[in-house]
C-alpha cells in the first residue's frame, strides 16, 4: 500500500493534520490494532486472578478503544473506557476498580491517581496511526480516582444533555 499510493499521495495521504504521509489515513487507521488488542489481551492475562475481578480498561482515543473493542470482546475483556468522540456516550457515570489497564501515549492523570502504575508494553509499528501507544497497569488507585471519574465524565458528557 505504500508502494501504491506514492503515485497519489498528494491527494490520498493527506491526513486530518494536513501532512502526507506515507499511507492513507483511513488504512493507516486500522493498521496496528490486532498488535494492540493482543497487547490488551496478553497484559490482562498476566493479571493476578484476584486483580480480574474489579479491573476496566481506558483507551484515550476511540480507535484504539475500537481496536481493544473489536478483537477483546471475544476473549472475556470488558467494553474499554473511552472519552473520545461517541465512547463517551457509552462511558459508564462512575467506575470503581482496583485495576486500570491504560492505553494512552502519555501517563497523563493516571500518574496522581494510582500509587502504582508500570508499562506493561508498546506498540512499535511505523505504519500505525498511534506508533508508540503504551499500555500501562495501574493498581492501588487513590481516594480521589472515583470522584475524578465522576466529575470528569460529568463535565464531558454535560454538552450533549
Amino acid at each position: 500500500m505504500e508502494k501504491y499510493s506514492k503515485k497519489t499521495a498528494e491527494f490520498t495521504n493527506r491526513w486530518e493534520d494536513g501532512k502526507v504521509h506515507n499511507l492513507p489515513q483511513d488504512y493507516a487507521d486500522m493498521i496496528g490494532w490486532k498488535e494492540l488488542a493482543d497487547l490488551v489481551i496478553n497484559t490482562y492475562k498476566n493479571l493476578p486472578e484476584e486483580s480480574k475481578k474489579n479491573f476496566s480498561i481506558f483507551a484515550d482515543e476511540y480507535g484504539t478503544a475500537g481496536a481493544i473493542l473489536f478483537y477483546g470482546n471475544d476473549k472475556g475483556l470488558p467494553e474499554p473506557i473511552c472519552f473520545n468522540d461517541n465512547f463517551l456516550l457509552w462511558a459508564p457515570d462512575s467506575i470503581y476498580t482496583n485495576v486500570l489497564i491504560c492505553v494512552n501515549d502519555n501517563i497523563g492523570d493516571i500518574d496522581w491517581l494510582f500509587e502504582n502504575k508500570r508499562l506493561a508494553g508498546q506498540i512499535h509499528n511505523k505504519f500505525f496511526r498511534e506508533n508508540g501507544i503504551q499500555v500501562y497497569v495501574c493498581t492501588q488507585p487513590k481516594d480521589t480516582l472515583s470522584l475524578f471519574y465522576v466529575r470528569k465524565v460529568s463535565e464531558l458528557k454535560y454538552k450533549f444533555r
